[in-house]
């Protein structure tokens, strides 16, 4: 039983009124409510498809605390699905989540699954500082062909999602195998375009989580897709800055307005990238407006494994030696100058990775010049014999002859 999407909403609450104030959970049961009738085309096979609900998921909150949010919008639908699922924390949750809910579809665990999210901590409308807590909520109905024709849902609604992958990079950002890319980014994309049974050429629609700019950059880079001047938009939503960013839902908006986009049929396939994190997780998942090739079915990744296995570097938490600077940032003030460096090298000697801090203000100088790059720059690490607050840190200097 092939599942499909057959009905998506988003609702923005641009009010400011008080009278007008809602919370997420009633967001999103106007976003459900929307995709139920956005399915359908008479009262009756709308309550029809409500009472038929059997899976909620929930792309969990950042601006609202609940007990029970999935059983609180199940009791409010007037419903008792057997699956209920809370999500975990992150940006990759709206493309896992319906990744997942068209497994269970295909296996018949499912028969109809609402996905939604959302969030309300009233915005400001101040452009340099994109709000990522914004008034905004949407909703993702899937079933499957089967059941979306005995109810009688017109073919033009459907849009088929062919197949996920995702991935989630370690945790602590120094256990990483390195900082020029993300092996979850690249090993999601490629994963689900090859389960999906897809060729780059093949995509039409991109939506790469654009929160962000360092994601559409990797991913493009990966995908070999110019970012300066790219034959296709890479984003159909704009980003937190022109769209606003409803905390982990931001990609469910993107499910919803590629549905939108593929059901006039001027395009076939979208892709896509949905990340959480400091590039932790990433989910990819590919949307078409034509049916998946008779007997091919939706791809399970239940056995898929998530963690991105590289290999990664030992870490010195004590570090002392030649060492080469692997990645940097720099601290400013508010007055723009620059306050402290923070450095991830290798030891020269081992290849083993250091964190430190500058040693000397020649150091934090040239690092914040601009004036060159110091990424691959020598220079001589050793722990700091003082510290900083009690607490033993590593100092770097690019004077390789400095013993500190």
């Amino acid at each position: 039983m092939p599942p499909i999407i057959i009905g998506v909403a988003d609702i923005r609450n641009r009010s400011v009124k008080v009278e007008d104030a809602k919370e997420p959970a009633t967001l999103m049961l106007e976003a459900i409510q929307g995709a139920i009738n956005d399915a359908t085309s008479s009262a009756e096979t709308a309550q029809v498809l409500q009472n038929s609900i059997d899976s909620i998921s929930v792309v969990r909150t950042w601006t609202w605390p609940y007990r029970d949010l999935p059983g609180l919008l199940s009791q409010e639908l007037g419903v008792n699905p057997q699956h209920r699922l809370y999500s975990d924390h992150g940006g990759n949750q709206p493309a896992k989540l319906l990744d997942e809910a068209a497994t269970r579809i295909e296996k018949g665990e499912t028969k109809v699954a609402v996905l939604t999210g959302g969030e309300a901590l009233a915005s400001y409308p101040l452009l340099m500082n994109a709000f990522n807590t914004v008034n905004l909520s949407s909703a993702c109905i899937l079933t499957s062909t089967e059941y979306a024709t005995q109810l009688g849902i017109s073919s033009d609604r459907w849009i088929y999602p062919l197949g996920g992958a995702g991935f989630s990079e370690r945790d602590n950002f120094w256990d990483r195998p390195n900082f020029f890319e993300s092996s979850a980014i690249s090993k999601s994309l490629d994963i689900c375009l090859e389960r999906s049974h897809l060729a780059l050429d093949d995509i039409d629609l991109y939506d790469l989580y654009s929160c962000f700019p360092i994601v559409p950059k990797l991913a493009c880079h990966h995908l070999g897709l110019s970012i300066i001047e790219p034959q296709k938009p890479l984003s159909l939503l704009g980003g937190l800055t022109s769209f606003g960013g409803a905390g982990n839902n931001y990609s469910m908006h993107a499910i919803t307005e590629m549905t939108r986009q593929l059901r006039d049929r001027s395009s076939r396939n979208g892709l896509i990238l949905a990340n959480g994190g400091i590039l932790s997780y990433q989910h990819a998942l590919c949307l078409s407006s034509q049916a998946p090739q008779k007997g091919r079915l939706y791809p399970d990744n239940r056995s898929l494994s998530l963690l991105n296995v590289d290999m990664t570097p030992s870490v010195d938490f004590e570090a002392e030696g030649k060492a080469i600077i692997e990645t940097y940032t720099i601290e400013f003030t508010r007055d723009g100058n620059p306050l402290r460096a923070y450095i991830v090298g290798r030891i020269a000697d081992t290849n083993h990775r250091f964190l430190a801090n500058e040693s000397d203000q020649a150091t934090l100088l040239r690092l914040s010049s601009m004036e060159e790059e110091p990424i691959g720059k020598t220079g001589f690490v050793s722990p700091d014999p003082e510290g900083e607050r009690g607490q033993r840190r590593n100092l770097f200097s690019l004077d390789s002859s400095s013993k500190l």
